[in-house]
């Protein structure tokens, strides 16, 4: 049988779509119901501001209705959701009998893969990136309702992707963004926003990777694992201080005078790329297997009953 059929593929992801469309279409609600939920209470926050500071020309409120802190909270939300999508990419193999039933399709392994993998994250980022649109146009149409005026409407959206370029213009990262006016600088921020990019990449993958392994309670579980692998890496890293950490830095020391610019940039620049090689290499291990993992999916197992 050929692996891989478009008419087949189109049959399982209708049949996928009928079945667990509670699923999706409740998941894809509580993204849209939080983010449109903070993005009113920030806009309250501000009307009351505004209400409050009305009459008062001797402060300057020219930032009061800006929306950072509204896109941050929504930014985090998007972010949890994504997690959450990744991890719930194998949810039709949750019970026994879901799993008689969509191991017995006659569809491929490919294919069934294939659709599930592009539900989770094509199908995530675009619920997670209409929430924040929905969420942006009831902002603005709130506050065009109790008479801010355009300038005074910022967008959350706009907000939104300048966190996840690194690009604010408030605190340490506006100092971020000064020091990436310098050449220099700005490869440093380029390979800063890569390394941020890398590891969403791994998170999503890592939880992905989880629900391949346990079909129920597999965020708990991923989550649980990473936070020991995090105090593992932690430990290891503490002891290779005390082991190497005298000696590191009396090579620092000696060797500091004799480090050009450049030589230093090209110590940064081996760092962030071999990190952010590190991560891609580790998402598609993980990734390779998943698919390995959803090839072997049997109706029960050891951690799937």
């Amino acid at each position: 049988m050929k692996q891989f059929d478009n008419r087949r593929f189109m049959q399982y992801a209708r049949y996928d779509l009928t079945l667990n469309q509670s699923f999706y279409r409740n998941m894809a609600l509580v993204t849209a119901a939080i983010s449109v939920g903070i993005a009113v209470l920030g806009f309250l926050g501000r009307w009351r501001s505004s209400v409050s500071f009305l009459g008062n020309d001797d402060m300057d409120f020219t930032n009061q209705y800006t929306v950072t802190i509204t896109a941050f909270f929504i930014t985090m939300v998007v972010g949890i959701m994504s997690i959450v999508f990744a991890g719930c990419i194998h949810h039709p193999l949750r019970t026994k009998q879901s799993r008689i039933s969509v191991l017995t399709l006659p569809a491929t392994n490919a294919e069934k893969f294939t659709w599930h993998t592009l539900l989770v994250i094509v199908g995530g980022a675009l619920v997670c990136l209409g929430s924040i649109l929905l969420a942006d146009g009831v902002n603005a149409l709130l506050s065009l309702l109790v008479g801010f005026s355009p300038d005074q409407i910022y967008s959350i959206t706009a907000e939104h992707l300048r966190y996840y370029t690194l690009s604010m213009s408030w605190g340490p990262l506006n100092q971020f963004n000064e020091m990436a006016a310098d050449p220099r600088g700005h490869e440093i921020y380029v390979y800063v926003v890569l390394s941020a990019f890398a590891s969403s990449i791994w998170s999503l993958s890592a939880y992905a990777f989880g629900n391949a392994v346990k079909y129920r309670y597999n965020i708990m579980w991923t989550l649980l694992a990473l936070q020991v692998l995090q105090f593992v890496l932690t430990v290891l890293f503490i002891i290779c201080s005390f082991a190497f950490g005298e000696h590191l830095f009396e090579w620092i020391e000696t060797s500091a005078g004799e480090w050009s610019v450049e030589q230093g940039m090209t110590m940064v620049r081996t760092f962030f790329i071999t990190m952010i090689a590190l991560l891609v290499l580790t998402s598609a291990l993980m990734w390779w297997g998943n698919w390995r993992l959803y090839k072997k999916a049997q109706i029960t197992s050891k951690l799937n009953r």
